[in-house]
């Protein structure tokens, strides 16, 4: 089961049309950040990385259509 990765991670692929739908899904270890913070930490401070921008993290927050 994929896990419902926070709206606001954000990745350079994500921007690119060919790399888009795989854009955390690819071998390579991506380059991440914050949407809100426009950093490599989130809100609550901790780093940004598909692996912990999880439903878990305290900042976490869904797509608007997405059930959890």
């Amino acid at each position: 089961m994929n896990e419902i990765r926070c709206r606001h991670l954000r990745t350079k692929a994500m921007y690119v049309s060919a790399q888009a739908e795989d854009a955390f899904s690819g071998d390579a270890e991506p380059l991440c950040w914050c949407n809100q913070t426009f950093s490599e930490l989130g809100p609550d401070d901790g780093p940004v990385h598909p692996t912990v921008c999880l439903r878990l993290r305290a900042c976490f927050q869904a797509d608007p259509g997405t059930l959890i």
